[in-house]
């Protein structure tokens, strides 16, 4: 205990601030009811394309405000309260209610992340199960989407003109001076598959979630389709509630099959899927993207992850 008062009165001390001349010493009070030494804490940080300002979340009591802030001058103002125009969405979907997630242990939050347009004019968010686009001068916000389904990794092609997204376990784009959606793979009664989506495994061990990508030309996407059917089902407690219940998750365990995967390009003009050659064995595809002149790359990934191999 003599330690432990020894402590306290260090640490108190050492805190210790200078108003003008005179000393003032942070109590305990000040500290846990008063909050003296709270800093803030800025959520969904962006970087705007100008590489001087950020757009930033932060909490002001009940309160969320979205900030654009000037990160040389140390300048910012106050675009939008978040909260307000969420509660304003949320108003025009009345009868939205958060479905319970067929796959329990993904990571949602990323799944529903703000997207940034490339010339930082706006972005893109989620409420209510639909994107909406919010224009970071105006403050003003609009609905993208009205489904019945949540749109996942809304992500802008690189003029800001298109925005492709999944839903459903498929593949869309929307054109924004339109707000005209177009699908571009249709799985049908097949929920074993996945477009542009990842499972369970290939979020959790090769930290891929969003499973399609613009060419630098805006005309097509790559995507990874997952077929999770030869994976076999565990059942898991969960027994973070007042009573337990039993999630099914499919979960590949070592030495069993792993979801067969194949990866495609969509032409968003035509929708016509070109499959790629990428051999048939048992493989992770572990990372796609696109050359500058419009060549799709990957790292193919054997099962026993011993040889990472780059394709083109």
């Amino acid at each position: 205990m003599r330690h432990l008062s020894l402590f306290l009165s260090i640490t108190l001390t050492v805190l210790s601030v200078n108003v003008g001349e005179a000393a003032k010493k942070i109590t305990l009070e000040a500290l846990f009811e008063e909050g003296a030494l709270d800093l803030e804490e800025p959520s969904n940080f962006m970087w705007l394309p100008d590489g001087e300002s950020v757009v930033y979340r932060l909490a002001d009591g009940d309160d969320i405000n979205l900030w654009r802030e000037d990160m040389k001058s140390g300048a910012r103002h106050k675009v939008v309260s978040w909260s307000a125009m969420e509660e304003d969405l949320c108003a025009k979907r009345p009868g939205w209610e958060a479905e319970v997630m067929s796959d329990p242990n993904v990571a949602s939050g990323s799944r529903l992340a703000s997207a940034l347009s490339p010339d930082g004019s706006g972005l893109v968010a989620s409420v209510a199960g639909d994107l909406f686009f919010l224009d970071l001068v105006s403050g003003q916000a609009r609905f993208l989407t009205g489904d019945s389904e949540v749109e996942f990794f809304p992500t802008f092609s690189a003029d800001g003109s298109r925005l492709a997204f999944t839903r459903g376990g498929d593949l869309f784009w929307l054109e924004l001076s339109t707000g005209v959606v177009h699908r571009l793979t249709d799985r049908g009664e097949n929920t074993d598959l996945l477009n542009g989506i990842a499972d369970w495994v290939y979020e959790e061990e090769m930290g891929t979630e969003r499973s399609f990508w613009w060419s630098p030309d805006g005309r097509s996407l790559a995507f990874i389709q997952y077929d999770v059917a030869p994976v076999r089902v565990a059942s898991l407690l969960d027994s973070s509630g007042l009573y337990p219940k039993v999630e099914r998750q499919r979960y590949p365990k070592a030495g069993t099959p792993n979801p067969k995967v194949r990866l495609g390009v969509v032409e968003v003009g035509s929708g016509e899927i070109t499959w790629l050659k990428i051999g048939q064995e048992d493989f992770y595809i572990a990372r796609v993207g696109w050359t500058p002149d419009g060549e799709v790359w990957l790292q193919r990934l054997n099962r026993d992850q011993t040889e990472l191999d780059l394709m083109v």
